[in-house]
């Protein structure tokens, strides 16, 4: 993580728009796979990668613009916004959106210097599996940012329980 955490924001945005070609590139695939798993027809699942990578515009174009804040200087005090990675980002992802719904929260963690631990819904373990695998095509020559853990209760609560996670993003029951 701390490699990552290191690397320029433009940098980051950079590997995140690499993401972005490969979603664009592997589109129809993901889809496919959405659907067998979850059971959606192919228009519902293409309007979901849809969104997920109009996401990552709306995440880059929102990072550009916080690091745009103005600093306020008084005698007294300094009022300024500073984006600082916290490390390890748990994101615990629902069956119903396999890709959407914890994309948006891959790409502002990643944007902001975090790593990633992916517990996708075990129903959508292929879905899951290339998702990962094209955002690791991105980061052949680095320390990958993140990473998947596949499982049930066990791997969730892992990940939700373990020292090194600071943050949780979950959606699901």
């Amino acid at each position: 993580q701390q490699y990552w955490a290191n690397q320029s924001i433009q940098s980051r945005i950079k590997k995140t728009k690499e993401i972005k070609k490969q979603l664009i590139k592997h589109q129809a695939k993901l889809s496919t796979l959405i659907s067998k798993e979850t059971g959606k027809p192919i228009w519902e699942t293409t309007a979901e990668l849809n969104a997920a990578i109009a996401k990552i515009d709306g995440s880059i174009a929102s990072i550009k613009y916080r690091c745009k804040f103005p600093s306020i200087k008084s005698p007294e005090k300094t009022i300024q916004t500073i984006l600082k990675p916290y490390g390890v980002i748990g994101v615990i992802g629902p069956f119903n959106f396999p890709v959407h719904i914890p994309h948006g929260q891959i790409i502002p963690s990643l944007l902001t210097g975090n790593a990633v631990a992916f517990k996708p819904s075990e129903y959508v373990p292929n879905t899951s599996a290339l998702y990962i695998k094209l955002i690791k095509q991105c980061f052949k020559n680095m320390p990958c940012p993140i990473d998947i853990i596949y499982g049930s209760k066990l791997a969730g609560e892992t990940i939700v329980n373990h020292k090194i996670t600071k943050f949780i993003f979950f959606t699901g029951s």
